[in-house]
């Protein structure tokens, strides 16, 4: 298991966590060529990336997808809202996104019995953050280890308490 934090401040954030022969990167708000550095220091291609989980939809989350998204084929999820103003900042870019790619996310109640997606080696439960726009944060399962990744959470409540109090690494 490999998480590591590739940019985090408002200028840039962006996460990966790799399992086995899975890897999924969190937000996207740095550069193509910041991340293809930082995927080759790791011995990965953008291609190796399964998908891109998006918390939410400010700059600092996804400025890098426009290009991203341009040159390769990435699964992006997130809620409809998110994935609605990318689709719109892509195609104001001249860029034609591939709809097909984008999932929406629609299950953000708390931890329950088939509310996990399945990207193939890694259990994601992704639950609704507290921000000032629709977000998201996740809880991965990697086998037996449990982490999460919240990001701009304004506020917490006892939900985020509750579904976070089994995660090994936060």
């Amino acid at each position: 298991m490999k998480f590591i934090s590739f940019a985090s401040s408002s200028k840039g954030i962006s996460d990966l966590i790799s399992y086995k022969n899975t890897n999924i990167l969190v937000d996207c708000g740095i550069s193509m060529k910041r991340l293809t550095e930082y995927l080759d220091r790791y011995g990965l291609k953008v291609d190796d990336i399964d998908c891109i989980l998006i918390t939410h939809a400010h700059f600092d989350h996804i400025s890098g997808l426009t290009t991203l998204l341009k040159y390769h084929d990435v699964k992006i999820l997130g809620l409809k809202e998110t994935l609605s103003y990318i689709a719109y900042s892509l195609e104001k870019n001249g860029i034609k996104p591939d709809l097909d790619n984008f999932k929406i996310i629609k299950s953000i109640n708390p931890l329950n019995e088939g509310s996990q997606i399945i990207i193939k080696d890694i259990n994601v439960y992704p639950l609704k953050g507290c921000h000032d726009v629709p977000s998201l944060y996740y809880k991965f399962e990697l086998g037996d280890v449990k982490l999460a990744i919240l990001t701009d959470m304004g506020t917490y409540n006892e939900t985020v308490i509750r579904n976070l109090s089994d995660v090994h690494y936060l």
